[in-house]
């Protein structure tokens, strides 16, 4: 079998508006890539084109890689080499992590199609039942965000991960609190100031937050700040999550060695796909780290994939995140996953990724 043809369809779709440190939103940003092989089997594949801040990657720079520089070099090679062509994606283009996901899902989704497996089967086998999923709560105001909370506990939600950094603290814990006395003490919280806390904001917060049910705190400092981390951790005893800072193998040892977190985010986007997040979570396990799939309102492929790597990932202990399922106004999926009523999603059994894009959908919301 070979690859013939790799399209990328850059799209924009709306969504509720939403908050964090870094700024206000009301859309999604992705490059849908779909790869074609000889034999007429078509694998589908999401690369995230959000978060510029973070990423470094836009819609206009995920489309011109793929077209430009990873469709031609994969076309011709054979979709079950899927290390070789990772190895070959690496040496063509550093980082890039986004664009490389849209190829890396393709593979995946074309290989559990070719061999009728779902892709869960490839990277572990099935280990869990269901995935346990966290809802992200926006920065607004503390009622708003305790609303808006309870509004998804009453349909089941059970984790529930609080949006910080707004610049103001003390307006931060009273978020917090005001969503804890509203959903009460049996639904855990995390916190995620996106980066934006001091060292000695997080030690507060965290000694504050050590008195709820907590689950743990996300990525308080930058991401270059891996000591500040380790003096977080030592100081509270509360749990912490690397995301900012877990892009790569490397990062994950790092943590592990300075004593610097209890979980890694393993953002399908953020890690460059399935193979490297497999590897990423294999790592975090050698050093006594739990981990978890994180979101970045994935519409597809993307979605999919999050569901298949946790749920076949021994040490995925944590519930994963599925913001977009309370975020978006529209789909691209024939049939989009959906939150049942114990806070779990099911993970698709269907050959490779297992969802279908709707290519109508598609088209209507591609930009020109």
């Amino acid at each position: 079998m070979k690859i013939t043809k790799v399209e990328a369809t850059p799209i924009v779709l709306p969504t509720k508006l939403y908050r964090d440190a870094y700024g206000t939103y009301s859309d999604y940003r992705a490059v849908i890539t779909k790869v074609t092989t000889d034999e007429g089997i078509i694998g589908w594949g999401e690369g995230h084109a959000k978060y510029h801040e973070i990423y470094g990657e836009t819609l206009d720079s995920v489309t011109s890689i793929i077209r430009n520089v990873l469709g031609p070099l994969v076309i011709g090679k054979d979709p079950f080499r899927i290390e070789h062509i990772y190895d070959a994606m690496d040496n063509a283009i550093g980082r890039a992590p986004c664009a490389k996901t849209g190829i890396d899902l393709a593979l995946y989704d074309i290989v559990g199609k070719a061999t009728g497996q779902p892709v869960y089967n490839l990277i572990g086998g099935r280990l869990f039942d269901k995935v346990p999923v966290a809802f992200e709560i926006g920065i607004k105001s503390a009622e708003e965000m305790a609303e808006e909370a309870k509004h998804w506990v009453d349909r089941g939600l059970r984790v529930v991960k609080i949006k910080a950094g707004s610049g103001d603290l003390e307006e931060d814990l009273r978020r917090v609190k005001a969503v804890r006395d509203t959903v009460g003490d049996k639904i855990k919280l995390r916190v995620d100031p996106n980066t934006h806390w001091s060292v000695a904001d997080s030690k507060r917060a965290g000694k504050y937050f050590s008195e709820l049910n907590f689950d743990y705190l996300e990525q308080p400092v930058p991401a270059w700040n891996i000591d500040g981390m380790a003096e977080i951790r030592s100081a509270t005893g509360i749990s912490l999550e690397a995301d900012e800072g877990a892009w790569s193998i490397q990062d994950v040892v790092e943590h592990g060695k300075r004593k610097a977190a209890d979980v890694i985010n393993l953002k399908i986007p953020k890690v460059g796909g399935l193979l490297k997040g497999k590897k990423m979570a294999a790592v975090a396990e050698s050093f006594g780290m739990t981990c978890m799939a994180g979101a970045e309102g994935e519409v597809a492929a993307g979605q999919a994939a999050k569901a298949h790597l946790a749920i076949s990932t021994r040490n995925a202990l944590n519930a994963s995140d599925f913001t977009e399922l309370s975020k978006m106004e529209a789909w691209i999926l024939k049939e989009p996953m959906a939150m049942d009523s114990t806070g779990h999603v099911a993970v698709p059994d269907g050959p490779g990724l297992g969802v279908t894009v709707d290519e109508d959908a598609l088209a209507m919301h591609a930009v020109k």
